[in-house]
């Protein structure tokens, strides 16, 4: 929600936060007053409830599902509830799924992406016309076809870095901030748009190699991961660009020549 508003910083943003669990509610709701419950939240229209709403009128532009996947027991259930995310959302909405960046969060995360794939974005599995080509991947795969590191048994994942909360006084170093990596993707409901697609950045070794030789490797637009290697006498234009790029982005090059 911090992110949302700090994003758009529209006071008419609506969130609506649900968790099957009322003490969870309580302590989000707790931790937007600062703690302490007769304190005025952060946030003007909020609302927490343990069910989605029973409604179909009720749809939103952006719906986030972070770390809820391992929650659930099975396939069939995770299926179910992804297609209930999805229609939650408005048209041109973003579907947002976050689960931790270890291997077992990533197989969540490419299980929910081969079923939009092949169940919801599939013609084949759509009978109403007007919902073909009704959705596709926004982000990180630049691409439809399987993921490239799944089948070289990696993990696709990026991080993120934060200062840890001071619950505990561990002495000298407690200020200091850590990484937390994730495994994501999103959604966007609405046709592919026929534009350009550059490939992303998902790996890459540490800048402070002997040589300022960068070792890169970037998922492609045709499904596949190229390793591009760039030094100060080999690929000058593309090292200049890594150097200064972060896991995730998008960088526009054009790697049929890798210049």
């Amino acid at each position: 929600m911090w992110a949302s508003q700090r994003t758009w910083s529209n006071e008419s943003i609506g969130f609506l936060n649900i968790d099957s669990s009322s003490y969870m509610n309580t302590i989000a709701n707790l931790i937007t007053r600062d703690g302490i419950a007769s304190n005025s939240s952060c946030f003007k229209n909020m609302f927490f409830k343990r069910n989605f709403p029973k409604s179909d009128q009720e749809e939103y532009e952006l719906v986030t599902s972070a770390f809820t996947l391992f929650e659930l027991p099975d396939r069939a259930s995770r299926f179910q509830h992804l297609s209930l995310l999805w229609n939650k959302l408005k048209k041109d909405g973003y579907l947002v799924l976050v689960e931790n960046g270890n291997k077992n969060g990533f197989n969540l995360i490419n299980e929910a992406r081969e079923f939009f794939l092949k169940e919801i974005f599939n013609p084949k599995k759509i009978t109403n016309r007007a919902e073909i080509d009704n959705g596709h991947i926004f982000s990180p795969c630049p691409h439809s076809q399987t993921c490239p590191l799944v089948t070289e048994n990696l993990v696709c994942r990026f991080f993120v870095r934060f200062k840890p909360l001071k619950v505990y006084d561990w002495g000298k170093g407690n200020d200091a901030n850590e990484e937390f990596p994730y495994s994501y993707i999103v959604l966007k409901k609405s046709p592919l748009p026929e534009t350009k697609i550059w490939p992303r950045l998902v790996y890459r070794q540490p800048l402070k190699i002997r040589g300022g030789i960068i070792h890169s490797w970037l998922c492609t637009e045709d499904g596949n991961v190229e390793h591009l290697v760039a030094s100060k006498n080999r690929n000058k234009t593309s090292r200049s660009l890594l150097r200064y790029s972060k896991l995730g982005d998008s960088l526009p090059l054009h790697l049929d020549n890798k210049k």
